[in-house]
């Protein structure tokens, strides 16, 4: 009975950790004569489990089954198994037969066998969850506007959405709406047109042409043919004539559906490829010489025109435009006439490059704007406040003046008194008279020196967003004052909190003071100079 002694060495082996010696032990037991014994397969099954050799210890445990199959040891060891190689079935055919075989005043090992049962069965399910296709449990018809609402907000996510899974890419495949959405760049354009619309079945209602498609792939229609013109809503074009192309298809007049319609060209020699036919409702031309047929507009109900770097002897008539609600004008060179008394449904305006014969257009009356930016002036404004004090300043949520000089600060903080739903203010690259607005804005009397006893002279008590960068006067007492007003535990509760503030480039700040700021405003932005400005000082 040599072979007891190598088993009782092997079971004090397994004991202390030692999982090899103990093997060579239970093998030399068997060797020995202990080939009957259930016991010893049984051990040498819970060691090669331990060693992570669980094919072996499976049948071990088996034959453990076949020496003893009245004792629970073996289905235990079985069912332990199975569930570490995720076989559920069998582990809980296994523990369910040492359920049977465990004497029933055993509580504790009955107890012991129907926890590792419960903890089968929520392994199983855990399981069955990840690996069950839950697309089969989904209506096709919610996937696809769950699909098409991505799709809308990120027109490039139509491709990751057909590589998730066979069945995704049948169904996206198959739903035109998803690929209606056409972007060309430098990345073979004339197949990805022609793949686009085939999938679309050429209902193509947004068509995007970058600079790259022209410019590197010298691209020039190809691909397009198939596409239903008089379905296309949107058309974004870069550097690419689409009007000599739609004259060489004899597909002109097929654009019957255009709303939007928005052209840039690099070079600023090529004349707008636009024609006055289409019934876009918003135009953006940049980098381009208007036609003359540009004074025709007034027959169209344009709501949107955004004039970026435009030339030409078109005359730009405002008051041919009565349901226009956002202006933008960048850096025009363009006659201008009919500059009417109101514009009663503008809401959005933006002038950048400011000239003399664009300033009539501050005198207009405004009543619905909410947004206006005004930026590079090289006159200092003044006359200019007071009318948009007078006339367009009730509805402003949103004023930003950015390399405009003022005349007086006293003609911006009476447009800002003016301006009770002001949410954004940016005050930003002006040489003098920040301060005076700042401290105005803290409820702060500079002439008197005191705050003011009545709380409705609070001027933008919705104010949240504000930026004074690079204004070479601005200085950190103010900047407290307005802080403390708002931010402060006194802050009265009928004015809201800062909530962002940037000062980048006003040098004359406190070093000392940043840390307060920041720890008073939940978005606090400083840089004292930036790279361009720092390389003019070496």
């Amino acid at each position: 009975m040599s072979w007891k002694r190598e088993f009782a060495t092997g079971v004090q082996n397994f004991r202390k950790g030692e999982h090899e010696l103990a093997l060579e032990n239970f093998n030399q037991a068997v060797a020995q004569g202990a080939q009957g014994e259930y016991v010893v397969y049984d051990s040498r099954s819970a060691v090669l489990e331990k060693l992570g050799r669980r094919k072996e210890a499976i049948a071990d445990a088996k034959k453990t089954i076949e020496l003893a199959p009245e004792q629970w040891q073996g289905y235990v060891r079985a069912a332990r198994l199975f569930l570490l190689v995720k076989k559920y079935d069998a582990a809980t055919k296994m523990v369910d037969v040492a359920l049977k075989k465990v004497a029933e005043d055993d509580s504790k090992r009955l107890q012991d066998l129907t926890t590792l049962k419960n903890d089968i069965a929520v392994a199983w399910d855990e399981y069955i969850r990840r690996t069950t296709n839950q697309w089969t449990r989904l209506p096709v018809e919610l996937f696809n506007a769950i699909a098409l609402s991505l799709v809308e907000e990120k027109p490039n996510q139509v491709i990751p959405l057909s590589l998730v899974c066979k069945d995704w890419r049948n169904v996206v495949g198959d739903n035109p709406r998803l690929w209606g959405f056409l972007v060309l760049g430098r990345i073979r354009p004339h197949l990805k047109a022609k793949h686009w619309i085939e999938r679309s079945k050429g209902d193509i209602h947004t068509l995007q042409v970058r600079a790259t498609a022209c410019n590197r792939a010298s691209w020039n229609g190809e691909g397009l043919e198939g596409l239903q013109w008089d379905r296309l809503r949107a058309c974004k074009i870069e550097n690419w004539n689409i009007c000599e192309f739609l004259t060489r298809s004899g597909l002109f007049s097929r654009l019957t559906s255009l709303l939007q319609y928005e052209f840039a060209f690099e070079a600023r020699t090529m004349q707008a490829s636009f024609h006055d036919s289409w019934p876009v409702q918003h135009l953006a031309l940049t980098g381009t010489s208007l036609p003359s047929s540009f004074a025709t507009l007034a027959e169209r109900s344009l709501t949107t025109i955004i004039l970026r770097r435009a030339t030409g002897q078109a005359k730009f008539i405002l008051e041919s435009h009565p349901n226009l609600e956002t202006l933008v004008l960048e850096r025009i060179d363009l006659p201008l006439g009919g500059i009417p008394e109101t514009m009663g449904n503008l809401k959005r305006l933006e002038i950048r490059q400011v000239t003399r014969q664009l300033l009539p257009i501050l005198n207009i009356s405004m009543p619905q704007l909410n947004s206006l930016q005004i930026e590079s002036s090289p006159y200092a404004l003044g006359a200019e406040f007071d009318s948009l004090r007078t006339k367009s300043s009730g509805a402003l949520t949103s004023l930003i003046l950015r390399g405009t000089p003022m005349r007086n600060p006293s003609h911006v903080i009476e447009l800002l008194k003016a301006s009770p739903l002001l949410t954004t203010f940016e005050l930003s690259s002006v040489e003098a008279g920040a301060v005076r607005v700042v401290e105005a804005l803290g409820a702060y009397d500079s002439e008197m020196k005191q705050m003011p006893s009545d709380p409705s002279e609070a001027i933008c008590p919705l104010l949240a967003h504000l930026d004074f960068s690079e204004c070479s006067d601005m200085q950190t007492g103010p900047l407290v004052r307005l802080t403390r007003m708002r931010n402060g535990l006194a802050a009265p509760s009928y004015v809201r909190r800062i909530e962002s503030l940037a000062v980048n480039g006003c040098q004359k700040l406190e070093p000392e003071w940043l840390p307060w700021f920041s720890s008073n405003i939940e978005n606090f932005q400083y840089t004292y100079m930036n790279k361009r400005a720092a390389s003019y000082r070496r």
